[in-house]
């Protein structure tokens, strides 16, 4: 399914017909360790992995 609410578009499998059932109903922006790693994926509200939603 596909976030609504932070990365829009993207497919996640958190997104529920209900919103994000993630920790929070969100994904975690990237930390300074992830800079220039290849799965960085910046959306217009911030940068974050494709694979881990808690990066830290």
């Amino acid at each position: 399914m596909q976030c609504q609410t932070i990365k829009p578009g993207f497919e996640c499998m958190f997104m529920k017909k209900t919103g994000c059932s993630y920790n929070g109903g969100q994904c975690y922006p990237i930390v300074e360790n992830c800079e220039g790693c290849a799965r960085v994926t910046e959306f217009p509200t911030g940068k974050y992995c494709s694979s881990f939603p808690y990066p830290a």
